[in-house]
């Protein structure tokens, strides 16, 4: 979800206690979450939008074709005009930083009922 180990590994543990039964599985890249896609379905994207390499939209947008119908929820510090503006597609739901964890889990609970 987050190119910043730390930070990736921080929300890890928070959807663990949050959602202990569930697997969540990590990625650095948008590389490396499609690769990981191609290996098993997922219940839910939750991706950054700047990453090394592909940014959050691009990696939604390459996701829909190998998982169309996945939910997402896309992570920014930048405004929802230049996430309307990238090359792909909208994403589910923005949070957009900062935000805090009851908002952060509030949209993980929601995107996870629409499946």
């Amino acid at each position: 979800m987050d190119d910043e180990p730390d930070i990736a590994e921080s929300f890890t543990d928070l959807l663990h206690s949050f959602l202990p039964d569930v697997r969540v599985d990590q990625a650095y890249t948008g590389e490396d979450a499609l690769r990981q896609l191609r290996q098993q379905p997922v219940d839910l994207i939750v991706t950054d939008f700047m990453m090394p390499g592909m940014n959050g939209v691009q990696l939604l947008r390459e996701a829909a074709l190998l998982a169309p119908g996945t939910p997402n929820i896309l992570v920014t510090a930048y405004g929802a005009e230049v996430v309307r503006n990238a090359d792909g597609p909208t994403p589910n739901r923005i949070l957009h930083k900062p935000f805090d964890i009851a908002e952060f889990l509030g949209a993980v609970e929601a995107a996870l009922a629409e499946t």
